[in-house]
């Protein structure tokens, strides 16, 4: 991840229009799939709406581990209305899902985001979790194996 920020203004049609959040990504392989970028060796993930305090708390310590990203296209879930049609839409990504489309590596092994409120509401066996403290490389390789069929 090499830097968090606003980048467009949704109109929600109930007031002021709302800041989405994203965050550049920098591509280190593709595993399946052709990115669209509006940088060549980058991708923009949607984060949501955040704070202005947290958005300068996450550019301050913007992780700087590997990471496998589950990705969609934003305009591939469905299009945008007139309203929030912006310069990033055509580009815009989002995780699968926050607890399930990043898998970090740390130290060489895989750790989940959130694990202890994975556990508490969703259950000890729920995916990610068992992946958490495996090898990251061999989850890598796996997933690759896997995007080819």
């Amino acid at each position: 991840m090499t830097d968090v920020y606003v980048g467009e203004m949704w109109d929600m049609g109930m007031g002021p229009a709302v800041p989405i959040t994203y965050v550049r990504v920098a591509i280190g392989e593709v595993l399946k799939g052709s990115p669209i970028s509006r940088t060549d060796g980058f991708v923009e993930v949607g984060l949501g709406t955040v704070s202005n305090e947290v958005l300068d708390d996450l550019r301050a310590r913007l992780p700087q581990h590997d990471n496998v990203w589950f990705l969609m296209s934003d305009e591939a879930l469905s299009p945008r209305s007139p309203a929030n049609e912006t310069e990033i839409a055509p580009y815009a990504y989002v995780p699968s899902n926050d607890l399930q489309g990043v898998l970090r590596s740390i130290d060489g092994r895989v750790r989940v985001i959130k694990p202890a409120w994975i556990e508490t509401f969703l259950g000890e066996d729920h995916f990610p979790l068992l992946l958490q403290g495996t090898n990251f490389a061999e989850l890598v390789e796996e997933v690759r194996e896997t995007s080819k069929t």
